[in-house]
């Protein structure tokens, strides 16, 4: 067996293992994904239902939310502080107010991206009113700029509703942020979990698949190693399936040593094992190998 070959068999299958099953997982989805599908499958239905919240409610009421999480409920509190100024100022401009696309099942029991989708929606609906109403007050500023450049201006602002406005948007982009690092921790957790279930799975049927061809090597009784001449096959056919498939129905012996001392002599020990009897048996071994359905 040459060097290349032997640097192969002598790899880690476990390398090999991982680099497979991570190509095969990119195309998977993980839990929040599929019960975000689920949700937005309902989407249309569930927000035609949504009534307007009442635009005077006390944000104080927020309290009695224990159910969400610590960031959900500080986006969710800067997001209602946000809708509520922008609605005061619709109501005091005699315009329709802003349907709130967000609500607490959105963030319950964890953030997940419709709720960050909702949020930008009617983020940039609150500024397109503002820019509206106050075309000059807020030609300084845009909901890109920078949280200081925002701040600056909400501190010099003598409107209440427009302070208000700047302000929760700022706190609202800073805990959406918060939202979605978390978002990608369960993510990453999950994927990692994923991985390595699929991972194990893999392994636990190629020790079964392996464990058949040991088998029916043995009860042929073959002068091989069977386990070595399996598993060798094995590590080399994640490298190169095809050249290693090759191998082991034309050449076995290039995985596992024939063992000429079980090798019995023939016509009753008249005529002594020689080297082309290896070479007979190798090849025996190998069609076996070729014809062997599992």
């Amino acid at each position: 067996m040459n060097n290349n070959t032997d640097d192969l068999l002598n790899s880690s299958d476990d390398v090999d293992d991982f680099e497979r099953m991570l190509s095969e997982f990119i195309s998977k989805e993980f839990e929040d994904s599929i019960e975000e599908a689920k949700e937005d499958l309902n989407e249309a239905k569930e927000e035609a239902q949504i009534q307007t919240e009442s635009d005077n409610s006390s944000l104080s009421q927020l309290a009695d939310e224990p159910r969400l999480g610590e960031h959900e409920f500080s986006l969710f509190r800067a997001y209602k502080n946000f809708m509520y100024a922008i609605n005061i100022l619709t109501q005091q401009a005699d315009m329709p107010p802003i349907r709130m696309h967000l609500n607490e099942n959105k963030l319950y029991p964890h953030y997940k991206k419709r709720a960050g989708n909702a949020v930008s929606k009617d983020i940039l609906k609150g500024w397109d009113i503002l820019i509206q109403l106050f075309p000059k007050e807020m030609s300084s500023i845009s909901p890109s700029s920078s949280d200081d450049e925002l701040l600056d201006y909400a501190e010099k602002c003598e409107n209440e509703n427009i302070q208000l406005a700047v302000i929760s948007h700022v706190e609202t982009m800073i805990e959406l942020e918060g939202c979605e690092i978390d978002y990608q921790v369960r993510k990453l957790a999950y994927e990692r979990k994923q991985l390595e279930k699929i991972i194990y799975e893999e392994h636990q049927k190629r020790i079964e698949r392996s464990k058949k061809y040991i088998n029916a090597i043995k009860e042929k009784e073959f002068p091989i190693d069977a386990e070595r001449l399996v598993n060798n096959y094995f590590r080399l056919s994640n490298k190169d399936p095809e050249g290693s498939f090759k191998a082991l129905t034309k050449n076995p012996a290039t995985f596992a040593p024939i063992d000429f001392s079980k090798i019995k002599d023939r016509f009753f020990g008249l005529i002594k094992v020689k080297p082309q009897d290896g070479i007979r048996i190798n090849q025996k071994i190998g069609e076996f190998l070729k014809n062997l359905k599992i």
